[in-house]
């Protein structure tokens, strides 16, 4: 059943793209900064290059995911097959970056570290930015946090705490400027809490917003929130610019 409805939804977000044109400014200009920049930019081949190490190191370790919403047991693994599964996808990296760089918040705030890639992404697109990322496991936040210090990414602070344990105190890091990217416990209830929480916030991003059917379920009631100002799906990244006069955007990347 859940198959059915990621693939009917799919071909509805692919058909609102080809059949509905959306020529506001908003989507115009994030079009030309975030998704089809005139001016492809070096700095997120760090990220790259640091993911492609990873891949390469094959030191044991056991993962223990802490949270609800994910698939992984505790099992041995290498750093190698760990980078494999948890790594973000480059044109998902890309877009994180090219968000940071068009709107440069302030500060960021990620919850869902792994071993790091994502950051990168988000803190090389703006170095004067205050980065905040929360990983619950204390083997890969060690790994991550020697990463951060070889690539000299000083503008990070590794936060090794459940989500839950900290969501209260970061929520009052939100000023006027900020970004939060969300890529962990993918559940209904933590999704709206993460939403409720961080309403204040410039730009939410919620990544695998089809992970599952209590996710999608999350994701939908944000889009019809009276509070969500300006929402682009990008299938299975979505993007939240809250504020009044909402307006969705399915945008096929």
């Amino acid at each position: 059943m859940y198959v059915w409805r990621i693939i009917g939804q799919f071909v509805i977000h692919a058909g609102r793209f080809l059949f509905k044109s959306e020529n506001d400014a908003f989507i115009e200009d994030f079009r030309r900064h975030v998704l089809k920049p005139a001016r492809q930019r070096d700095q997120y081949h760090i990220a790259e290059r640091y993911c492609t190490e990873l891949i390469r190191n094959h030191k044991n370790l056991i993962v223990e995911s802490p949270g609800a919403g994910s698939r992984r047991k505790k099992i041995p693994r290498t750093i190698s097959e760990y980078a494999r599964r948890t790594k973000i996808n480059p044109k998902q990296g890309k877009i994180l970056f090219h968000l940071v760089s068009a709107y440069k918040p302030d500060t960021v705030i990620e919850f869902g570290t792994s071993l790091g890639v994502s950051t990168m992404y988000l803190a090389i697109a703006n170095p004067v930015a205050n980065v905040i990322t929360v990983e619950g496991n204390p083997e890969i936040a060690g790994i991550t946090s020697e990463g951060f210090k070889a690539y000299n990414l000083g503008n990070v602070k590794m936060v090794n705490k459940l989500f839950d344990e900290v969501i209260d105190d970061l929520a009052r890091e939100i000023s006027g400027n900020s970004l939060v990217f969300i890529d962990g416990n993918h559940t209904y209830d933590a999704t709206m809490r993460y939403f409720n929480s961080f309403s204040k916030a410039s730009i939410i991003i919620f990544d695998d917003i089809r992970w599952s059917s209590g996710m999608m379920d999350a994701w939908n009631k944000i889009k019809a929130s009276p509070d969500s100002g300006k929402v682009i799906d990008l299938f299975w990244m979505g993007i939240v610019f809250p504020g009044p006069k909402r307006r969705v955007y399915s945008i096929c990347p």
